[in-house]
């Protein structure tokens, strides 16, 4: 268990002049440029939020991952039946 406690403004300041909206505008891009691919292949990332808002809205509709699918699929290429739970 971790809990990280972010207080906004305290190192920087308030983003409250042109220059710092322009510095942490530029800080947005640079990060999501580095994450945006990277989330999209996170098996952890929550299915229900939408990858394309900073604002960690509900995506619409939900990026919905059935991991049983993807065992069936390898357990069918290898002839090994599929899920344990569908009879198989």
């Amino acid at each position: 268990h971790a809990e990280l406690i972010h207080r906004e403004s305290s190192s920087r300041g308030l983003e409250d002049t042109e220059e710092k909206q322009g510095r942490f505008h530029q800080e947005l891009r640079y990060m999501q440029q580095l994450w945006r691919e990277p989330l999209h292949d996170d098996p952890f990332y929550n299915p229900n939020l939408d990858l394309t808002d900073e604002l960690f809205t509900l995506a619409f509709p939900p990026r919905l991952r059935a991991p049983w699918k993807d065992f069936d699929r390898a357990n069918k290429a290898t002839g090994k039946g599929g899920s344990p739970n569908n009879g198989d």
